[in-house]
C-alpha cells in the first residue's frame, strides 16, 4: 500500500513535464518533436487521474502497486530530463545568439574597415609565405595598376611592380624583416604597366610559428605620391629660398646670424648687442619722442660731440640741433610721433661742446604706441665738406671752361643724341632753350673745306681702339662769326668692342692759331737765317782751306806742309758738318751714316789712299746726332783716319779700314774705327801718350762725355761710346 500523496506526486510530476515540454515548444520553435512529447505526458497524466478516481470510488484504499512506484520514478526522471534539456537548450541558444551577434559585429567591422581602406586609398595584403600565396584586396590592385584577372597571386606580383631603381633596396629590407632584424616599415616606388610611377608607403607584421619561422606576413600599402610631390615642391621652395638668402648682403647675413644666435641663447645675444652698442662708431640712441629726451646713448655720442653722457641725457635733443635745422627736425619728430614711420638719410647739424657743428645722417624707426624711437646717426661732416669742395671745384671748372672757351660734348652713337655743356652752347652762339644740338646741325656749321678732314678723323677714331678723335676745323656760326674749333674725343665701347658713344671737348683756338702762325712764320725766317749762317760758315771755312793750300805752295819743309795738310782736313771735317746741316731738313741734327761716309771718302781722296789700294768699309746706322756732338766726333774720325793712312801700312800688306756705328740699349752709340795695320806699340797707354793726334782724340771724346777704348789685336781698333746730346730719346 502506498500513500495517496505518492500517487498525487507522480501525477503532478507528469503534468509538470508536459508543461515544460510546452514551454520548450515556445522557446525553440521545434514544434513537431515537443508536441509529441507533451501529448504523451498529458495522456499519462490524465490516465493517472482517472485511475486515482476509480480507486477512491471503490474502496478508498491504494494497495502497494510496484508499477505505480515505477511510474512515479519514471515521472521524476522525465521531469528531470525535460529540465536538463531546457537548461542545455538555453545554454546552446545563448551561445548561438552570441555567435550571431559576433558575426554581425564582424560584418559591421569588415564593412567599416572596407569603407576606411577605400576612402584612404589603403590597400591590405596577406602573404602565405609557406605556400607563396599573395592575397590582395581591390585597393591593392588599384595601387599597383593591375586588375584581378592579371594578378598572378604570388609574391612575383609584388616584385614585378617594384620600380627598377628601388627593387634591390626593398627586397633587402623585406628579407631583413623576415629575419627579424627590423620592422617592415618602408616606402618605395611602383611602376604601373602604363608607365605611371606611384610612391607607396608600406607597413607589415611577420607571423611566425612556435619555432620562430616566418609563416605569414600581413600588411598595408597606401599611396604617398601626392605627399612626395609636396615634399619635392617644399624641397624646391626651400632651395629657392636658400638661394635668395645667400644672395643677401653681408650686412643682412650678419644680422641674420645675430637673430639666430638670439633664438639659441637670448642672454648671449643681448650681451653681443650691448657690445655692438658700446663699440659701434655710429651714434646709436633710444629717445622718447613725447618728452624729447634721450633715454640711452652709446659712447660714440661722447666721442663725436665731446659732451659727457650725463650732459647729453640731461637736456632735450632739440637743444643740440642747429637753429637753422630745428624747424625741419621738429616737423619730422611730430610726423613720426603720429604715424610711426621709418626715416632714412635725414640730415641735420648737431652742436659740439667746442662750439662747432657736425653734420649727422639719421636712420630711425619709431613705435608710435610707445612713444619711442630707435635711431642711428652717422657723422658725415667730412663728406659734406668734400661735397662742398666738389661743388666749388665744379663751379671753378665751369668758370675755367668759360675763361678758356672750353666746352664738352657727348654723342650717343645709337640714338644720335648730342649733349652740350653750357660753354659749348656759348661757343656756337646758341642757347639750350632754343636749340637742340644734333650731329647734322653741328656738321652744318663746319666750314665746307674742313668736312673731309673731320670725317677722316671721325672714321679713324671709330675704327681704332687706341686712336682718339682729334681734329681742328673752322666753324661758321649763324651770326657769320668764323672761329677755329679744336675737338678731342674718346670712344666708349661695350665688352665686344662696339662703339657706343664719344665723349670729348671743344675749344676755341682761334687766337692760339694766330699765335702759332706767327711763331711758324718767325721760325721759317730764323730757319732761313740759320741755313744762310751754315752756308756762310762753310764757305768761310772753305776760304780758309783755300788759303792754306795757297800758302803750302811756297813752303818746302815737309813737316810744315804736313801740319798745314792736317789743319786743312780738320777744317774740312768741320765745314762738312755745316754743309750737311745746310742741306738737312732738320737744322738741329745730322745722321751719322751720311756724314761719316762722306767724310771718310773725302779723307781717302785727300791722302791719295785710292792709289795705295786701301779698302774702306763703312757700316753706320741712321743715328741722328746734334751739332754739339757731330763736330768733335768728325774731328776724332779725321785724326784716327789720318793716323791710320800715315802710319798703319808701311809694308805691302792688304790695307783695310772699317768704320761701324750701332745704337745700343740706353740710347748709347758705339762707334768702332779699326784697321789691319801694324798696330800700336804694346807698351803704349792711350791715356798717357804725348802724341798730338791721340791727345786731341782723347780730349774730343771727353768733350762729348764719351768713353775711349783701344784694342791692338790684328791691327788697331778704337771704340768710342757716347750718348748724343741735344737729341730726344727714342720712344
Amino acid at each position: 500500500m502506498i500513500p495517496i500523496s505518492v500517487y498525487l506526486l507522480s501525477t503532478g510530476l507528469q503534468l509538470s513535464a508536459a508543461l515544460y515540454a510546452l514551454l520548450l515548444i515556445r522557446l525553440t520553435g521545434r514544434k513537431a518533436a515537443w508536441i509529441s512529447i507533451s501529448t504523451a505526458l498529458v495522456l499519462m497524466t490524465g490516465h493517472r487521474i482517472v485511475s486515482f478516481i476509480s480507486i477512491l470510488s471503490e474502496n478508498g484504499q491504494m494497495g502497494l502497486d510496484i508499477p505505480e512506484l515505477i511510474s512515479l520514478a519514471v515521472s521524476c526522471l522525465m521531469l528531470l530530463g525535460v529540465h536538463l534539456i531546457r537548461h542545455n537548450f538555453l545554454s546552446i541558444n545563448a551561445a548561438v545568439t552570441s555567435r550571431r551577434q559576433s558575426e554581425q559585429e564582424l560584418r559591421w567591422v569588415t564593412q567599416r574597415l572596407e569603407l576606411a581602406t577605400r576612402s584612404s586609398n589603403l590597400g591590405v595584403w596577406d602573404w602565405d609565405i609557406t605556400n607563396n600565396i599573395m592575397t590582395w584586396d581591390d585597393q591593392m590592385l588599384e595601387l599597383y595598376g593591375i586588375t584581378r584577372e592579371t594578378f598572378p597571386g604570388g609574391v612575383d606580383a609584388w616584385h614585378n611592380g617594384l620600380h627598377p631603381e628601388d627593387h634591390d633596396k626593398v627586397i633587402e629590407e623585406c628579407e631583413a624583416a623576415l629575419r627579424g632584424e627590423k620592422e617592415w616599415d618602408t616606402d618605395f616606388r611602383v611602376l604601373h604597366p602604363d608607365g605611371t610611377v606611384k610612391h607607396i608607403k608600406a607597413n607589415g607584421m611577420v607571423i611566425r610559428d612556435s619555432d620562430g619561422t616566418p609563416i605569414r606576413m600581413l600588411g598595408i600599402n597606401y599611396d604617398i605620391t601626392d605627399r612626395k610631390r609636396m615634399e619635392e615642391q617644399l624641397l624646391k621652395s626651400k632651395e629657392e629660398l636658400e638661394l635668395k638668402v645667400t644672395e643677401r648682403t653681408k650686412e643682412l647675413l650678419l644680422t641674420n646670424e645675430q637673430l639666430k644666435a638670439f633664438a639659441k641663447d637670448k642672454e648671449m645675444l643681448l650681451d653681443e648687442l650691448d657690445k655692438i652698442f658700446a663699440l659701434s662708431s655710429d651714434m646709436i640712441c633710444i629717445a622718447d619722442i613725447n618728452n624729447g629726451y634721450f633715454r640711452k646713448i652709446n659712447p660714440a655720442w661722447e666721442k663725436t660731440l665731446g659732451y659727457t653722457r650725463e650732459e647729453l641725457l640731461g637736456k632735450p635733443f632739440l637743444y643740440y640741433v642747429h637753429p637753422n635745422d630745428e624747424e625741419k627736425t621738429l616737423a619730422l619728430v611730430n610726423k613720426t610721433r603720429a604715424s610711426g614711420t621709418t626715416v632714412f638719410d635725414f640730415e641735420n647739424r648737431y652742436l659740439c661742446k667746442d662750439g662747432t657743428y657736425r653734420w649727422l645722417s639719421w636712420m630711425s624707426n619709431t613705435i608710435a604706441e610707445k612713444g619711442i624711437t630707435y635711431a642711428i646717426a652717422r657723422d658725415i661732416t667730412e663728406r659734406k665738406q668734400s661735397e662742398e669742395k666738389l661743388r666749388k671745384s665744379e663751379r671753378q671748372l665751369l668758370e675755367s671752361q668759360r675763361v678758356a672757351h672750353l666746352g664738352n660734348w657727348d654723342l650717343n652713337l645709337g640714338f644720335q643724341e648730342l649733349e652740350w655743356s653750357d660753354e659749348t652752347y656759348r661757343l656756337f652762339d646758341k642757347s639750350p632753350e632754343s636749340f637742340v644740338p644734333t650731329f647734322n646741325e653741328f656738321a652744318r656749321m663746319v666750314h665746307p673745306d674742313d668736312h673731309a678732314t673731320m670725317e677722316a678723323n671721325w672714321v679713324k677714331a671709330l675704327e681704332s681702339d687706341t686712336t682718339p678723335y682729334h681734329v681742328a676745323v673752322r666753324i661758321i656760326n649763324d651770326s657769320g662769326r668764323q672761329w677755329v674749333m679744336e675737338a678731342f674725343g674718346v670712344v666708349r665701347r661695350d665688352s665686344c668692342g662696339k662703339a657706343l658713344s664719344i665723349f670729348g671737348t671743344a675749344q676755341d683756338i682761334t687766337e692760339r692759331k694766330k699765335y702759332e702762325e706767327q711763331i711758324h712764320q718767325s721760325l721759317r725766317e730764323k730757319e732761313t737765317l740759320l741755313r744762310e749762317l751754315y752756308h756762310r760758315t762753310k764757305n768761310n771755312m772753305q776760304v780758309i782751306t783755300s788759303l792754306l793750300i795757297l800758302q803750302s805752295r811756297d813752303i818746302d819743309d815737309k813737316k810744315t806742309l804736313q801740319i798745314l795738310e792736317d789743319t786743312k782736313n780738320r777744317i774740312y771735317s768741320m765745314a762738312m758738318v755745316h754743309e750737311k746741316l745746310y742741306k738737312a731738313k732738320n737744322l738741329s741734327q745730322v745722321y751719322l751714316s751720311d756724314y761719316i761716309k762722306d767724310l771718310a771718302c773725302a779723307l781717302m781722296e785727300s791722302h791719295n789712299a785710292d792709289e795705295e789700294h786701301v779698302s774702306l768699309q763703312v757700316d753706320v746706322e741712321m743715328i741722328p746726332v746734334s751739332i754739339e756732338t757731330i763736330t768733335p766726333l768728325g774731328l776724332v774720325i779725321n785724326e784716327l783716319m789720318t793716323n791710320a793712312l800715315k802710319h798703319a801700312f808701311p809694308d805691302n800688306r792688304e790695307r783695310r779700314i772699317t768704320i761701324t756705328a750701332r745704337l745700343n740699349e740706353g740710347e748709347i752709340t758705339e762707334l768702332r774705327f779699326s784697321d789691319n795695320g801694324i798696330g800700336m806699340p804694346k807698351n803704349m797707354n792711350i791715356r798717357e801718350t804725348e802724341s798730338l793726334g791721340l791727345t786731341l782724340v782723347r780730349t774730343l771724346v771727353t768733350q762729348i762725355d764719351g768713353e775711349l777704348e783701344m784694342q791692338t789685336q790684328n791691327g788697331t781698333t778704337f771704340i768710342i761710346k757716347f750718348k748724343a746730346k741735344g737729341i730726344p730719346a727714342r720712344i
